[in-house]
């Protein structure tokens, strides 16, 4: 995990995970205002006035979502499906139950061990390939918005879109690298921001790489260019 390209994804250091599942699409507007019952235009609402439309569609994934609202999705879905959720919410305070078998977000190091391609990675810069165009929707080729789901190539886990398109919300707490092995690690103990990976369609192609980093957001933080994806635990 980590690279050398940017200070912060240093150093490159071995992780172990459990097994996990992990959503092959962004959780999409048609997927959200199926369970939350409501649309991208009352969440732009929410999020403040003056805000614009960055792409609409069933398939189109779902953004201005905080955080906590990402949260409360896995909850949702999990009650749905007569699963244990995972998260335990108390108002903005939130710790998890380990051994429940509902909806979650990814941690930052299983985010990116899906993005580079698992046990069958092949060392790509970008998610499944070396040629951005090829696997993501980002500044150069997005047309200023998002874009449907699933429409660039694949990785090799059969996951779309994890470089480009929208941001992705990690678990993690922001924290520096440890140089030592980790196993399962769930990010730092302390801190105000929450991770998120895989870049966007406003972004350059820098950020889209699997090792790239973006971590000074606090999880009440919303943006057009930010959505997530679900992990089942195994």
């Amino acid at each position: 995990m980590g690279s050398n390209d940017n200070e912060d994804e240093t150093p490159i250091h071995k992780v172990i995970l459990y097994d996990f599942y992990m959503c092959k699409y962004l959780v999409t507007q048609d997927q959200w205002q199926n369970l939350m019952g409501t649309n991208i235009s009352q969440q732009m609402n929410v999020a403040g006035s003056g805000l614009k439309l960055y792409g609409v569609g069933n398939n189109n994934p779902m953004y201005y979502v905080n955080w906590y609202e990402a949260v409360n999705f896995c909850n949702k879905l999990s009650e749905k499906y007569e699963l244990e959720k995972y998260y335990n919410i108390d108002e903005s305070e939130i710790t998890i139950n380990s051994n429940a078998k509902g909806f979650r977000l990814p941690t930052e190091a299983e985010w990116e061990y899906a993005a580079r391609g698992g046990k069958w990675l092949k060392e790509y810069k970008y998610s499944g390939s070396n040629k951005l165009d090829d696997v993501g929707w980002y500044y150069e080729n997005s047309d200023g918005k998002t874009r449907e789901v699933g429409k660039k190539n694949k990785n090799e886990l059969g996951i779309y879109d994890m470089s480009g398109n929208v941001w992705e919300w990690c678990f993690d707490k922001y924290g520096k690298y440890d140089s030592r092995s980790q196993k399962n690690p769930q990010g730092a103990y302390a801190g105000a921001f929450r991770v998120l990976r895989g870049g966007s369609w406003d972004d350059g192609a820098e950020r889209c790489a699997v090792s790239y980093r973006l971590y000074y957001y606090a999880p009440g933080y919303r943006s057009n260019c930010v959505g997530f994806r679900l992990v089942l635990p195994q």
